[in-house]
């Protein structure tokens, strides 16, 4: 056997499983067709969100409290600074089901939130423009991971622990034997006991069924706006947020250059190959963005100054895919998490890691692959 383990992808989910294995001393061979960090992927566009107090389901919170501990863990191992506290705004009317779900996350775990009703938000965050009937709730635990910059300190890390990352090697083929799986890439042929498959967008092609039918890659579309008085988009002054107002949805953190502001409410959009998409944004794409900014968001130039697009995998539920394949159990599969999953890749990572060494790991039992066995193709 060539390693223990493969971990096929080294991005945002790879890099942290790369990591884990190695804290456990698990021998540990990455594969990745560029290099950790690359701005292709899910990881692309200098910062992700983080939040505690969660829309997208209460089930995610044990997660997303260990992630926190992890990602102070790795600051701490590399004296890097990955998270930025700045705290975090969920914004709508308290009947909406997102805000429902961020107010049930809370309870749920004794989170801290505050109710800010509008008078306070004009007060404190005027750069939010509320409509009649809304609110904000403050999460203090939120606020912003620097991406790029955490995937390649979590690779480094596993490296300087003793793991091999192949950087610029593409995974042709993946075959699973009676004793491990066998690894094909740029013309070599590798042997380990088991293989995780964390390829992103990349990854339906090499994805057994099910529940290859159930993904599909998409074109994530982000922007940046510059400031009118860059003192007013700080991190001090300016919490990340995200804002469902009627059918608009928007999402953005603080200055993380002290010159441009990332605020996004595009809706991501299906694409054949992660390898051949259009990458800018084209000029109806533009003016719906200064639509949505002129509408909710103050003191920014409407036009954004930087606009980009990358790519993430999807799932049919919304939710990712992680754990043993049901047919193949040598094969780990972590990915899918549908433009949601960087916030707890950490914890995520740690599962996948504990998993590929034969433990139980019930805290990611709603992700498990076997809830596409019986559901229909999703493309």
């Amino acid at each position: 056997m060539d390693a223990d383990v493969a971990v096929i992808g080294v991005g945002t989910i790879g890099s942290m499983t790369m990591w884990r294995l190695a804290e456990l001393g698990v021998e540990a061979i990455g594969f990745e067709r560029f290099a950790p960090g690359h701005d292709r992927g899910a990881a692309g566009g200098n910062t992700r969100l983080f939040r505690l107090a969660y829309m997208e389901g209460a089930q995610y919170v044990p997660l997303l409290k260990q992630s926190l501990g992890l990602w102070r863990e790795l600051s701490e191992q590399t004296a890097t600074q990955l998270l930025v506290q700045c705290g975090g705004l969920s914004i709508g009317r308290p009947q909406d089901a997102s805000m429902q779900q961020v107010a049930e996350s809370a309870s749920s775990y004794g989170l801290k939130l505050q109710i800010l009703q509008q008078a306070e938000m004009a007060e404190k965050y005027p750069q939010h423009v509320l409509d009649e009937g809304e609110l904000a709730y403050f999460d203090p635990e939120a606020g912003f991971l620097r991406s790029e910059q955490a995937v390649v300190t979590a690779a480094a890390r596993a490296e300087s622990l003793g793991a091999r990352i192949l950087r610029y090697h593409r995974v042709e083929r993946v075959e699973p034997t009676r004793d491990g799986v066998v690894i094909e890439a740029e013309g070599s042929t590798w042997r380990v006991r088991t293989a995780i498959l964390a390829l992103g967008s990349w990854a339906p092609p090499l994805l057994p069924s099910p529940p290859a039918h159930s993904v599909s890659p998409k074109r994530v579309l982000l922007t940046w706006f510059a400031p009118k008085s860059v003192q007013d988009f700080e991190p001090e002054v300016f919490p990340v947020f995200t804002r469902q107002s009627g059918s608009d949805f928007l999402y953005g953190a603080p200055t993380a250059d002290h010159a441009s502001v990332k605020v996004c409410g595009l809706r991501p959009t299906d694409i054949d190959d992660p390898d051949r998409f259009e990458r800018r944004h084209d000029p109806v794409e533009l003016a719906r963005m200064v639509e949505l900014l002129r509408a909710h968001v103050s003191g920014l130039h409407p036009d954004p100054v930087r606009s980009a697009g990358f790519t993430d995998l999807y799932s049919s539920d919304g939710h990712g895919i992680t754990g043993h394949h049901p047919q193949t159990p040598n094969i780990v599969l972590a990915g899918a998490y549908s433009g949601r999953g960087f916030k707890f890749a950490p914890a995520v990572g740690d599962a996948v890691a504990r998993l590929a060494v034969g433990e139980a790991v019930p805290e990611i039992a709603f992700m498990r692959p076997e809830r596409f066995a019986t559901r229909g193709s999703h493309r």
